[in-house]
């Protein structure tokens, strides 16, 4: 494929996700229409009655008739969920019961009203938010729409009609819609309908035809919902295409990019640009620039609205910083490859060409030619925000008026007493040098303040001859550029410092994320590494916050001792939040009454917990600071995704090798326990035959392999019941003064039998004293370290036994004359299960972990080597008089 034809990453992932969004959860049906009154819901149950008759599980969730007895006929026959009743200031609202709607899980559910908003207190601010739980879980839905209620057709629309708007529902819901039935009559048609009261009953019919219900308001709704109608069908006729490269060759190249701000304008440039994008079948981002500028909190809560609005259209909404707007837009566009940039109309201001870098417009078209711009207008229905003059802000605190006013008079003063050493021209050189020093200090408000004062105080009191009978229009002159060097000094100095300012929190912001990677990188999964990703997330963003993490294998973990969640509503959020994986609480549309933010830590693959954040009191977030909050959450879910991965697969590891085990102690025990067990029942058998007991050797030859076999059974069971208690940490150790001597000869009787082919050799040291262990501990160690030298050296060789003291301990070892073992196999010889390769010999290759176990609970060092003669050492060394 050539590099023209080669589809753009981005566009692939835009389209791989809107088939995945159309793939999965239920399917939605919109009965679509120019007004109230055209029949919507009476079509809906209509459709229903039908399905019904199909034999098709639908239920009615929401139905508002409004009176009409011909509509409420279509109701019967259909299962109605019971709506949930909402307490509200102490009245009772009913609402869409979701939960009920979800449990039931009918086929199709009816939901009237798409664009209604709901009572405070419930789930969701609104009922396409509702509409959107009921797809996700697997439900189809059958709703009512009208166009005005469509968001970017919003201004549109208002202008139209004169009439606003209130409630909408996002683009996306639309573009969602597997079908769309429009429901069209004529506006006269309609007028008529109002007239025989079918729309709206009572005064209602006759104050909505005054005003809403005109015909030539009407034919314009209706050519609005026709044209969209069309569009939608366009838009929808690309995923008819057979693969996606034929798909991508349908879409356009273009991509647009609209610049937002805090201003309530920009809501109107982003329904102008979602129009557009949809017109040019093209994806599209919200650009915000923090040019460093101090926003009230009424402008941010108006910026918040207007990013969360370009979110809810489908834009990608990106915020970036930087001092020039212009050069940010132009820095974005380039690494976004955007084609069309959208802004708004700025006021000529002379005062923003003289101390900015001229109008917006005049910047884009010099850095950024390549780039089509489209200016639209303001609506002049908006109230504009007072635009601060000069960019100076004059919200500084009384006490800041007043000791700039204080020390003005203060440096006024110095040089009224300096005046016979100082002339006027050094005088006001002093002031100007007094003013730039404020400016590191001070704001822009008592600055200005200082500024006016000092010009106002050189003008009068030093610009010979003084006074103000004397001020002629040279000393207006003097006096005027005074003032404005010295407000354009104050100007410049404090955009340097908004700059200095910014460039700093953007180097705090960076560190911050920096040392949350870092740790979360480098430190181990504790709660301390949670808890100080918090503290550093509070000090930057200002506010509480934790981190609520679920089990590796079942739901989220809220303990008790958290703060921020010890109310019930709290922690039902939380879960909620979890189980759904969309952010919920304070500031968004969902479960908003209560006081925390909640967001989810979602992974690639699954949800691992939620952040809880609660701001500080009257504090909105900046989306800069809501940008941070959810990069951590993102870098914390993924290290705690990864992690559980880790642990799942480390279990999944130990599951195969507890497994493998089993199998080889199952193997082992069989076997170990059918050779004794085949001799016993051998030897049995042969003694019930009467020859036998007349062939007094033969018969005590049998009893003795009876003896010896159910020795050799015993002394299996008891090697698998010691490694089970050893390994489990429940056997105690009981430490006394025992003689070394004592306890080999202890051993060798019980040996006897097992040691009677070899010859036995045994050399304690005669000065070797009392030590402490576990007696029958360390005569169970010894007796299999003799066990093993017996069964791994031949008949009439010699086995060693040697007591004596060595570096401050005592020394036991055991050697015999066998074999020895091979180098690369002496390491695992202590091992569970480990025999050596091509054994012969019977066992399970237990006896040797239990010694190393013995020996680790006496805080004994064990060791092996090969002899240089033939044979294989084995070297307790004993810790002396250690209890």
């Amino acid at each position: 494929m050539s590099e023209e034809g080669r589809p753009d990453p981005e566009t692939i992932l835009h389209y791989v996700k809107q088939q995945e969004e159309k793939s999965k959860g239920g399917k939605l049906k919109v009965f679509f229409g120019m007004s109230a009154g055209v029949g919507k819901t009476y079509a809906m149950l209509e459709d229903a009655q039908n399905k019904k008759d199909e034999g098709i599980d639908i239920v009615i969730g929401l139905i508002n008739t409004h009176g009409r007895k011909e509509t409420a006929a279509l109701t019967e026959g259909l299962e109605n969920i019971p709506e949930k009743t909402i307490d509200y200031k102490g009245s009772k609202f009913t609402e869409l019961d979701i939960d009920a709607i979800i449990q039931r899980h009918p086929q199709i559910v009816l939901i009237d009203e798409l664009a209604h908003t709901n009572v405070p207190g419930s789930r969701h601010a609104k009922r396409w938010q509702d509409v959107v739980e009921v797809l996700e879980s697997g439900i189809d839905v059958y709703t009512t729409l009208n166009v005005q209620h469509i968001e970017s057709r919003k201004d549109v629309i208002e202008e139209i009609t004169g009439i606003s708007i209130r409630e909408t529902v996002p683009d996306s819901i639309l573009e969602r819609a597997s079908q769309i039935e429009l429901v069209d009559i004529t506006p006269t048609e309609l007028l008529k309908r109002l007239k025989e009261g079918k729309v709206y009953l009572g005064t209602q019919s006759e104050i909505a035809a005054r005003n809403f219900f005109q015909v030539d308001r009407l034919t314009a709704l209706r050519e609005i919902a026709l044209r969209l109608t069309a569009e939608k069908v366009d838009h929808d006729l690309h995923g008819l295409l057979p693969n996606l490269e034929k798909s991508i060759q349908w879409r356009s190249s273009e991509r647009l990019m609209v610049a937002v701000s805090h201003s309530p304008h920009s809501q109107r440039l982003i329904r102008t640009a979602r129009r557009y994008a949809f017109t040019l079948d093209a994806p599209w981002i919200a650009l915000h620039v923090n040019n460093g500028s101090r926003l009230s909190d009424k402008d941010n809560e108006q910026l918040a609205k207007n990013l969360s609005l370009a979110r809810e259209l489908g834009a990608e909404v990106i915020t970036t910083t930087d001092p020039d707007i212009g050069k940010a837009l132009q820095r974005v566009a380039k690494q976004k490859n955007v084609t069309q940039i959208i802004i708004g109309r700025a006021r000529k201001s002379f005062f923003k060409s003289f101390f900015g870098k001229g109008n917006l417009l005049e910047v884009l078209n010099e850095e950024a030619s390549d780039i089509d711009v489209h200016v639209i207008r303001q609506d002049s229905t908006i109230g504009t925000p007072r635009e601060k003059w000069l960019n100076l802000e004059f919200t500084s605190r009384p006490s800041e008026y007043w000791i700039a006013t204080a020390c003005t008079l203060i440096v006024a003063g110095i040089c009224d007493l300096t005046s016979s050493v100082l002339n006027y021209q050094m005088i006001g050189f002093i002031f100007l040098l007094t003013i730039i020093g404020f400016s590191l200090f001070i704001s822009s408000g008592p600055l200005f303040l200082s500024a006016v004062l000092f010009s106002i105080i050189w003008g009068f009191f030093f610009i010979p001859p003084s006074g103000l009978s004397t001020f002629g229009d040279i000393e207006i002159g003097l006096f005027l550029s005074f003032f404005l060097t010295a407000l354009v000094l104050s100007v410049l100095t404090e955009r340097v410092r908004e700059r200095e300012s910014l460039l700093r929190h953007r180097e705090e912001k960076s560190q911050v994320l920096y040392e949350i990677v870092r740790d979360l990188a480098t430190s181990p999964f504790d709660t301390d590494l949670f808890k100080s990703i918090c503290n550093r997330l509070n000090s930057l963003v200002g506010g509480q916050s934790d981190i609520l993490l679920k089990s590796i294998d079942n739901g989220l973990i809220i303990p008790h001792q958290v703060e921020l969640i010890k109310e019930e509503k709290e922690r039902a959020v939380a879960i909620w939040v979890f189980d759904n994986g969309k952010i919920a609480g304070w500031s968004t549309d969902t479960l908003s009454s209560v006081n925390n933010l909640y967001i989810p830590l979602k992974g690639f693959k699954e949800i691992v917990g939620v952040l809880v954040f609660r701001p500080q009191p009257r504090r909105s977030l900046q989306q800069e600071e809501i940008n941070i909050l959810q990069t951590v959450c993102q870098q914390v879910a993924n290290y705690v995704e990864r992690t559980f991965s880790m642990e799942k697969v480390r279990k999944a590891e130990y599951t195969n090798q507890v497994e493998k085990i089993q199998h080889t102690i199952l193997n082992s025990i069989s076997l170990e326990f059918r050779t004794p067990l085949y001799s016993i029942r051998g030897a049995a058998k042969e003694l019930k035959n009467p020859e036998l007991a007349k062939n007094l050797a033969l018969h005590n030859r049998k009893i003795q392999q009876i003896e010896e076999s159910s020795n050799n059974l015993s002394r299996v069971v008891d090697n698998v019941l010691a490694i089970s208690k050893l390994s489990s940490g429940f056997l105690k150790i009981h430490k006394e003064l025992h003689d070394i001597r004592g306890l080999i000869d202890a051993c060798l009787i019980t040996l006897e039998k097992n040691l009677e082919k070899h010859l036995i050799k045994v050399q304690v040291a005669e000065d070797l004293p009392q030590i402490y262990f576990d007696f029958a501990l360390m005569e169970l160690l010894l007796c299999n370290l003799l066990i093993n030298a017996a069964e791994y050296s031949p008949p009439g060789k010699t086995i060693f036994i040697a007591a004596r003291f060595s570096n401050k301990q005592v020394l036991l070892s055991v050697a015999d004359e066998g074999k020895g073992i091979p180098p690369d196999s002496i390491h695992q010889v202590f091992e569970k299960f480990y025999r050596l390769p091509g054994t012969e010999s019977a066992g399970m290759g237990l006896g040797l972990a239990v010694v190393k176990t013995i020996a680790d609970m006496h805080d004994a060092t064990i060791e092996v080597s090969n002899r240089p003669s033939g044979g294989v050492e084995f070297s307790l060394f004993l810790p002396q008089n250690r209890i």
